[in-house]
């Protein structure tokens, strides 16, 4: 962040002169823009001096300090206020209080209280400056402004790029998955660089990606040079293995060797402004062709690189998988598929393109089935490869669960014993869902405990029901949500908790992907016409 200004307005040479020597020998990143002897004068010269920080007298010829105050803020300023003043009488105080002003000081201070108060000042404007710059960036990595619309108060920035992933890169995460992906702050990776590397602070920000697991880092520079990519690979690692064993403690597992992987992409050079989103929309190209599973790597991508991603089955091996559907053998058929496997990863293919492919194998299964029993099964059948995609570590751990999964579609798919008591626990599902869909509610887990395959058991429901469980539960989610929206003033993260859902992000997007517009449009554009009505929600 820039140097910030810092004007002075005190009728008395000697005093005046005594505070510029006091605050230049205050480390603190403040310029001195102005030194006035009274209130006119400062207030002719605000176009000049451009002050964050105004410290005045309050008592001066022509005009006061609380005057220069209260003009400043008519005008529309948004300075941070101290007042010097060698009275102590409360009128003054209590003035200065009714006009916002932030430190009331007496004459003359000493250098401690004097640094205490700046320093205090300096710390708020930076954190409301950088909140702002933040909101800015992410509305340019969205496209949702244009720099040339509002920049004015955002100077343009040499930046730097990294895009990273924690764990395996996630388009979708199922609804019932506890994934570490989704327990990376961005706040407390902020925190953990700018420990590490203090010159760094007020030169990053971290901003949530596209999809789960992501994270945008964007780096100004500042003294001349940017933070070293191999040291923000490290660092980043260290906080991956740290998320990864709190996890674990959490849900009493026991401890896996590997570490969860981070990937870290660096673009080259600098971007600016009106760049952002074509660099992330690049960035996220060159993820999708280069994570691969249980694999950390740091990767600084070459300028002016086209990238080419393999989500297509070949023809050949679409036959392969034909002739063993057509001629019912589950052993051939995932045969096949290991055999693809063993050739993909030789041929060096990406997470993204492993699990693309898997998830056409799955679909050759499922449109190979009868329409009743295809019915909700491709949906389920794609949410367990995501959760499997999410938990897997290795290439050989993703393509072993993987053949499971379609060893239980084909041996299960069209066989399922007739069973009168099915229905009655799909109805004791179907209560639960209802009852407790803002929880985490574990549908395999229920329908093992219970007797059942999942697969069947969703399947079941599904036909009887006329709505997947998975559907239902965010179906259910998102009424609750839209009647919070429109109802209270709870923040959207307390709504996302109240409805199940951990992660704001993953929540607003899930919103808008169904409903078609983001929580906070929905919510401004049922607030007018519903604010008569009173829900007993919290609002605090």
């Amino acid at each position: 962040m820039n140097p910030l200004n810092l004007i002075i307005v005190e009728d008395e040479p000697a005093i005046l002169k005594g505070i510029v020597m006091l605050i230049r020998r205050i480390d603190l990143p403040l310029v001195i823009t102005g030194a006035y002897s009274n209130g006119r004068e400062a207030l002719e010269d605000l176009e000049q001096s451009c002050p964050d920080i105004v410290m005045t007298d309050v008592q001066m010829p022509v005009m006061s300090g609380l005057q220069l105050v209260e003009k400043m803020k008519e005008l529309g300023y948004a300075s941070k206020y101290i007042i010097l003043s060698g009275y102590a009488e409360f009128e003054y105080a209590r003035t200065a209080i009714r006009l916002g002003v932030n430190h009331y000081l007496l004459k003359s201070p000493r250098i401690s209280e004097l640094k205490e108060a700046l320093s205090s000042l300096c710390d708020e404007i930076y954190e409301t400056r950088y909140s702002e710059y933040r909101r800015y960036l992410q509305k340019l990595l969205l496209r949702q402004s244009r720099p040339s619309a509002d920049s004015s108060q955002f100077p343009e920035l040499r930046l730097r790029f990294y895009l990273y992933a924690f764990g395996p890169l996630l388009e979708h995460l199922p609804e019932d998955v506890d994934s570490c992906n989704n327990y990376i702050d961005a706040d407390e990776t902020l925190a953990l660089i700018t420990k590490r590397f203090p010159q760094s602070r007020g030169y990053i920000w971290i901003l949530n990606g596209y999809t789960p697991g992501t994270k945008i880092i964007l780096e100004s520079d500042s003294a001349g040079q940017f933070l070293s990519p191999g040291c923000l690979y490290e660092l980043l690692k260290e906080q991956a293995a740290k998320e990864l064993a709190a996890l674990e403690q959490a849900v009493k597992e026991q401890a896996v060797r590997e570490q969860l992987p981070v990937t870290l992409i660096c673009l080259p050079g600098t971007e600016t402004f009106p760049h952002l989103h074509d660099a992330l929309l690049y960035a996220m190209k060159y993820l999708q062709r280069k994570i691969r599973f249980g694999e950390s790597r740091l990767y600084t991508v070459p300028s002016g690189q086209s990238f080419s991603v393999t989500e297509t089955l070949s023809k050949t091996e679409r036959d392969m998988l034909c002739e063993a559907l057509n001629s019912h053998r589950t052993d051939l058929f995932v045969k096949h598929y290991l055999y693809f496997a063993r050739d993909w990863r030789k041929r060096g293919y990406s997470q993204a393109e492993c699990t693309a492919l898997t998830r056409q194998c799955l679909s050759e299964i499922c449109r190979s089935l009868p329409a009743e029993e295809a019915v909700g099964l491709e949906e389920t059948a794609l949410s367990e490869l995501f959760r499997i995609t999410a938990s897997a570590r290795t290439f050989e751990n993703f393509f072993d669960k993987c053949s499971k999964l379609m060893e239980n579609i084909l041996n299960s798919s069209g066989h399922f014993p007739e069973d009168s008591q099915v229905d009655d626990v799909v109805e004791l599902l179907y209560r639960h869902i209802l009852t407790d869909y803002g929880s985490k509610i574990d549908i395999n887990g229920f329908a093992r405990e219970h007797g059942y395959h999942p697969i069947y058991l969703i399947t079941r429901f599904t036909r009887l029901k006329a709505i997947s469980p998975t559907k239902l539960i965010i179906q259910l989610r998102l009424n609750q949500a839209k009647e919070m929206l429109a109802h209270t003033d709870m923040r959207l993260k307390d709504i996302a908790d109240a409805v199940g859902y951990y992660d704001v992000s993953y929540f607003s997007r899930v919103f808008k992907e169904r409903e078609g517009v983001s929580p906070g449009s929905y919510r401004k554009e049922t607030s007018s016409t519903q604010t008569d009505l009173q829900y007993p929600y919290r609002t605090e």
